[in-house]
């Protein structure tokens, strides 16, 4: 199997372009552009996890401090931990079997001292399609424009709001009519030679090389 390298990215790279995009959709509450690609970052390296040889499923939400005390029936159940628990990728894959991608999240909030935590597990339930009239009329008024990142095989990332999905990773690619924005930026090592000032070394010893190793092995099973 062939594939074009030049057309490799590093999830972070839908930053630049999916950030404006959030902005429009007046989500809650709205990540600064290093929290999102913090996200992707963290939701990428954690797919590549495993749950005793299993591929790990699992969905982060960036939920405002305000719902992760809300609880609405049928549509928004937080689970909170006693203590926030540091957002990194061994926490999100020991949590992930614990998670349905489909119904429930890793809640993701901002702490007192602005840094990005663990707070808990919601169960939710806002696809307004399938709700009940009252069941959606309490979804409305709970006003849970969250951003979700769920993740459902390795190195593959959605990105979404409610029902509506901004973008799709998969295997070192954005799929959709977005993706030739991405594209032209280069190989996977040109593209991580610009993120050497971030935490990918201290993240399982993670480098440019490996990435592009790890990238390419899931593009040739």
């Amino acid at each position: 199997m062939t594939f074009a390298s030049s057309h490799l990215v590093f999830p972070d790279k839908l930053t630049p372009a999916l950030h404006p995009q959030l902005v429009e959709a007046g989500i809650e509450p709205l990540p600064t552009l290093d929290e999102l690609a913090h996200l992707l970052e963290i939701a990428f390296y954690a797919s590549l996890g495993r749950d005793e040889r299993r591929p790990v499923r699992f969905a982060l939400a960036f939920v405002p401090s305000r719902l992760l005390v809300t609880r609405v029936a049928d549509v928004w159940a937080p689970a909170m931990f006693a203590q926030p628990r540091p957002l990194n990728v061994e926490e999100v894959v020991r949590l992930a079997p614990a998670t349905d991608e489909r119904q429930t999240s890793i809640a993701v909030s901002r702490a007192i001292d602005g840094s990005l935590r663990i707070f808990g597990i919601v169960r939710t339930n806002l696809d307004m399609h399938r709700l009940s009239e009252a069941t959606a009329a309490s979804a409305a008024r709970l006003d849970a424009k969250c951003l979700q990142i769920r993740v459902r095989e390795a190195a593959s990332l959605t990105v979404s709001v409610l029902d509506h999905d901004f973008a799709v990773f998969v295997r070192g690619r954005l799929l959709g009519a977005a993706a030739d924005v991405f594209n032209r930026h280069g190989p996977v090592q040109s593209q991580m030679e610009m993120n050497t000032d971030r935490a990918f070394h201290a993240m399982h010893g993670v480098t440019h090389i490996t990435y592009a190793i790890a990238v390419t092995r899931l593009l040739l099973v």
